[in-house]
Formats: C-alpha cells, sequence, structure tokens
C-alpha cells in the first residue's frame, strides 16, 4: 500500500515537471542577435560580424530573403549563422514579400529560443519589425538603414518608419540620410559594404575576369544593373533599346539578385539586342563594376559604388518618378534619363568624363570612414551601458 502511494506520488509530482521542462526550455542567452534580409544590409555586416567573431562576446546571425543566397557562413567559420526558412518551415526567399510577416507561432518558435541582450536588425522587412516589437521589453533594440537616398524616397519607407517607433537607435550610413530620420536617436556609423568594396576592388584581377566570362578586353564594357519594380520593365526596355545605337559595347546585363533573369532575357529577345550578354553567376558586382567604362542603373545602390570606384554612372527612370539620390540630389555627378534619346546622349558624355576621387565623395557624402568599427563601438556600448549616443 505504502510503496503504491509513493508510486503515486512519484507520478502526480515528476510527469508535470518533466513535460514543464519540454514546454518551457530556457531560452539561449547571446550577446547579440542579427536579423538580416536584403542584400544590402547583410554586405553592410559582414565586416562588423568579422571584428565580433575574434571577441569573446557571443553573437547569432538569421538569414531571410536574399541574404540567404549570400554564402555569408563561408565567411564566418564556427559562427552560428542560421536560416530563418528552416528554422520557421516556410519559403522566405528573395521572392518574399517585404510587407508579409512572420504567423505568430513561427516567430515565437524563433524568440523562445534565443535571449540576447542587443538586438541587431536590418530595416527593409515586416519581419524585422516583428522581431524589433517581440524583444522590445527585454533587449536593447538597433537597426540598420543602409541605403544612400532620403528615407522617404524609398518602396518601404513605412517599414523603417515603423521600426523608429520601436528601436533604441538607427544606425545610418551617412549625415545627409540622418537628416531624413525621425527618430531622435539615429547615430551616423558609415557603409561598412562600400569600405569593403573599395578594399575588394584593389585587389581584382582583371585579366582574369576577362578570362573566365569571355568578355573582350578591346572592347568597351558598359554594365547595368537591373531592378524588380513596377517600372523596371520600361526602364530596362530603354536601356536595350538605346544600347543597340552602340554595337561596339558589350552590354552587360545584371539582374537583381532578388528575381530571376527571365524578364531580361525576354526584352532582349523581343529588342533582338546583338551586344546585349546577361550575366548572373560568372562574375561578382565589383568586378563587373571593375571592367565596366560606364554603369548603367534604375535604383541601385551599385551607382552610388561606382561613382566611388571612380566609374562614370548614368540613371535610367520613367516619366514622372520621384526617385532620388545624393548623387542625383546633391553631388550632381551623374544624368538621370527617362527616354531612349536622352540614354543616347548620357552616353556619348559618359565616356568624357574624369573620375572623382573617392575621398572626395566621402566627404561631399558625409559618409564617415571606418564605418565597422563605428558599428561594432555602438554595439559595444549599447551592450555594456544599454543606451546609445545619439551623433
Amino acid at each position: 500500500m505504502i510503496q503504491r502511494c509513493l508510486l503515486s506520488l512519484i507520478f502526480i509530482v515528476f510527469i508535470p515537471l518533466a513535460l514543464g521542462c519540454e514546454k518551457h526550455a530556457s531560452p539561449k542567452p547571446v550577446d547579440f542577435l542579427f536579423v538580416l534580409f536584403d542584400a544590402g544590409e547583410t554586405n553592410a555586416m559582414v565586416p562588423v560580424l568579422k571584428q565580433l567573431a575574434n571577441t569573446d562576446h557571443s553573437f547569432v546571425v538569421i538569414l531571410f530573403g536574399t541574404s540567404r543566397s549570400l554564402n555569408i557562413a563561408d565567411k564566418l567559420a564556427g559562427s552560428e549563422i542560421l536560416d530563418g526558412a528552416d528554422m520557421t518551415g516556410l519559403s522566405i526567399d528573395n521572392r518574399w514579400d517585404r510587407n508579409e510577416g512572420l504567423p505568430d507561432d513561427k516567430l515565437r518558435r524563433i524568440t523562445q529560443a534565443y535571449q540576447p541582450k542587443v538586438v541587431i536588425t536590418g530595416a527593409s522587412t515586416k519581419l524585422q519589425v516583428q522581431f524589433a516589437k517581440a524583444y522590445q521589453a527585454t533587449s536593447q533594440i538597433l537597426a540598420y538603414y543602409d541605403n544612400y537616398g532620403p528615407i522617404d524616397n524609398i518602396s518601404y519607407a513605412p517599414i523603417v518608419r515603423k521600426l523608429e517607433e520601436v528601436v533604441d537607435g538607427l544606425m545610418v550610413p551617412s549625415t545627409s540620410v540622418a537628416k531624413t530620420a525621425k527618430t531622435a536617436n539615429v547615430l551616423v556609423v558609415g557603409q561598412p559594404a562600400l569600405e569593403r568594396t573599395l578594399e575588394n576592388f584593389k585587389t581584382i584581377d582583371s585579366a582574369e575576369v576577362y578570362k573566365k566570362t569571355g568578355l573582350k578586353s578591346n572592347r568597351p564594357i558598359v554594365s547595368f544593373f537591373g531592378g524588380y519594380d513596377p517600372e523596371y520593365k520600361a526602364v530596362l526596355t530603354t536601356f536595350v533599346k538605346g544600347i543597340k545605337a552602340f554595337p561596339e559595347v558589350q552590354a552587360v546585363i545584371r539582374p537583381h539578385p532578388k528575381a530571376g533573369d527571365a524578364l531580361e532575357r525576354d526584352v532582349v529577345a523581343d529588342e533582338k539586342c546583338s551586344n546585349c550578354i546577361i550575366s548572373t553567376t560568372d562574375m561578382t558586382t565589383p568586378e563587373a563594376v571593375s571592367l565596366s567604362d560606364v554603369v548603367v542603373c534604375h535604383h541601385s545602390t551599385v551607382g552610388i559604388q561606382a561613382i566611388f570606384l571612380g566609374k562614370s554612372v548614368v540613371y535610367v527612370d520613367v516619366p514622372g518618378n520621384t526617385f532620388t539620390n545624393p548623387d542625383l540630389s546633391e553631388w550632381h555627378f551623374s544624368p538621370q534619363v527617362t527616354n531612349v534619346a536622352d540614354f543616347k546622349e548620357a552616353m556619348k558624355e559618359a565616356t568624357k568624363k574624369d573620375a572623382v576621387k573617392p575621398d572626395e565623395l566621402f566627404a561631399l557624402a558625409g559618409i564617415p570612414r571606418q564605418g565597422a568599427d563605428r558599428v561594432v563601438e555602438v554595439l559595444m556600448d549599447e551592450l555594456k551601458n544599454g543606451s546609445v549616443t545619439t551623433k
């Protein structure tokens, strides 16, 4: 009788405890949790993550969207780099709608697994807003806005504005962008990806790139960097029609990482552009820019980077579009055209321009150097003091 009572007591006490432990496992404590989606914000954070990897601080990186395809785990061997799609069971790739959030149960699956002291997100998707809100009560929240243009001029400005209401600090690349922020806690930290691009640019072996791509070194190269917004097809068509007037040019078309190359192939075929070459995986963006005599783009930040690399740039848009960036609104180095005739004229002028010196551009743009160091400094300050210093 006594044995049966003891067994019953053990069953009553032990089983609920065991079940409770299974359901409510303690989250893993980490110093920093990064939530990344777009290529721009991810590339900007890679130099930061490399620095953190050489410290005693713990960090976890969760990749969604385009960031999943950038192979950053190869650059951060031994670090905890996680695939957000695998963690949620959802197909969150580069086709995921940035305005679509995660279901509550999927979000909880991740937020209950980790307890960070500081959360760092990009500023480009609704799911990043969700992570910021989920950790708002227990963690310090930072976001990095990587775009060079005014916040209200980008398609996902409402997302940035929602993040501003939640974060303890919004990091931006330049003083000109800082002026367009609404939060008082804005920090000008520079652009680590731009500085890394400039360094990588110096190491590119042009002869090797020509060899692996089959491009000819004795013919000029114009690289067009694609987009994916509703106006993009019209912009692409303007470029393809216009570049046909320069048959000596090798017109390299680079589809946007967020999209495939089906549209580009259709437009090139429809326009019978014999000097158009669609390039997807045969070279990196810095390699494509390095070979180019002229860089053409729609709304891509590659245009800004190309100017820093000493290249002539032409922006192509549609009539009535209000897109701008510091180059178009403040520096005035590059033309913005909306039709084939103006594009042809811009191309003729682009080949005559002298390169702009990078140091002059950094000063003019209000982009401080040592961006990765500055971001790490902000992170450490947040970790230590629980507050950022507005600069």
